[in-house]
């Protein structure tokens, strides 16, 4: 899918007839929500990814539709070797699926600082604290550059942070 494609795509073209959340989710992309905290990702030609994620006090358990579109392209999208900013990460679920899916390394970002040790914790579980960290810090002064950035946020803070994330 081309990003024009994406972009112009609904959410109901990006996952599928809607389902029960508390079910497992399988879309057509390879991806499936097994529990309320365990996520299954099938990277192309590989076998199942299992993600666990608590999400304590942030945002992201892994089974919201932008979540899960976010999930998907990120499948599609993450080289081995990749360097990964996660905007607005919450729990950390997406750099923690980015790394786990072949990315070196991961960065999270966010304004909440309950997300440092929740991200700290889910990196741990999931076995990629050695590559994954999270900040508090600006995207101003973050280093860059990155291969992949994925911003999982609401529309209005997106357009105020376009510059910061181009």
């Amino acid at each position: 899918m081309s990003l024009e494609e994406f972009i112009s795509s609904s959410t109901a073209d990006l996952l599928g007839p809607a389902s029960d959340r508390r079910a497992p989710v399988d879309a057509t992309l390879p991806l499936r929500l097994v529990a309320s905290a365990e996520l299954s990702l099938t990277p192309d030609g590989g076998a199942d990814v299992v993600l666990r994620i608590e999400p304590g006090a942030t945002f992201g358990l892994g089974n919201h539709p932008t979540t899960l579109a976010c999930l998907r392209t990120l499948r599609q999208v993450v080289r081995a070797g990749d360097r990964v900013l996660d905007v607005g990460t919450g729990s950390g679920v997406l750099a923690i699926a980015a790394v786990r899916l072949g990315a070196s390394a991961a960065l999270g970002t966010d304004i909440n600082p309950a997300s440092l040790d929740v991200v700290a914790s889910n990196a741990a579980t999931n076995g990629v604290a050695d590559v994954l960290a999270a900040t508090l810090d600006p995207l101003h002064t973050l280093k860059g550059p990155y291969d992949v950035v994925v911003a999982n946020i609401l529309a209005p803070t997106l357009i105020d942070l376009a510059l910061e994330l181009i």
